[in-house]
């Protein structure tokens, strides 16, 4: 039991207890999984009789296969910290509690299967809040809300949209975190799904992005008119 647990990186641990607080999930479980950490930083071994360990795994794969078809959302911070033992691009949400379109898009777009697989599989992704309080640290630098008029906005926020608030915003960021693009709006799943392959496989270093989604919609369109075979009758 001691090498299971020593063999599961801090982050993901710190990652799961995050997402277990902020879901309606038994406390008991957040307990557990806290007592499961702890013991990471210790070196005696704990013995837990066979029942314990079977409910505990149980517990653990229940909250995983619920989690299973949603976008795996991380802060800046989880994401800062994985992305040092695996290199993937980042992608930001930027939403407002008071967007109805951010909202929408959830709703219609983050839910979709086909994204949130692409999405988990290729980038990490961050929900971020532009008009969140907290300050945030990436490397050297701090960012901090600024009050502006009746709400205002987070200077991290500005940075990445390069001044062009609006909501809903996505971001993409290369694997070193620098801009690859910003882009305001609503996004369908069939239009989202396209541009994610488009920043994720790096098309947009050799082709514009309007030339890239003809080529794929032309694509799927050739694709359902391959005509059907008859089955091989002669």
């Amino acid at each position: 039991m001691k090498k299971l647990r020593k063999s599961i990186p801090k982050i993901l641990v710190k990652i799961l207890i995050n997402r277990l607080q902020r879901s309606s999930y038994d406390s008991a479980f957040c307990c557990a999984f806290r007592y499961f950490e702890g013991d990471l930083k210790t070196t005696y071994t704990v013995q837990l009789n066979r029942v314990k360990i079977l409910g505990f795994l149980l517990t653990l794969c229940l909250a995983l296969s619920s989690h299973a078809q949603e976008v795996q959302w991380l802060t800046w911070e989880e994401a800062v910290e994985l992305s040092q033992t695996q290199k993937k691009k980042f992608f930001v949400d930027i939403y407002t509690d008071w967007c109805s379109w951010c909202k929408k898009m959830d709703q219609n777009t983050f839910s979709q299967p086909n994204i949130v697989e692409y999405l988990n599989e290729n980038y990490y992704s961050i929900k971020f809040d532009a008009e969140m309080q907290d300050e945030i640290t990436i490397g050297d630098n701090t960012y901090r809300f600024v009050k502006s008029g009746k709400r205002g906005f987070h200077e991290l926020a500005f940075e990445i949209t390069r001044g062009r608030l609006s909501y809903p915003t996505v971001v993409f960021l290369d694997e070193d975190m620098k801009i690859i693009q910003s882009l305001g709006g609503y996004w369908n799943a069939e239009e989202f799904k396209i541009m994610l392959s488009f920043f994720a496989e790096n098309h947009y270093r050799n082709i514009p992005w309007s030339q890239y989604q003809r080529q794929v919609k032309q694509k799927r369109t050739e694709q359902l008119l391959i005509p059907v075979g008859d089955g091989g009758r002669g």
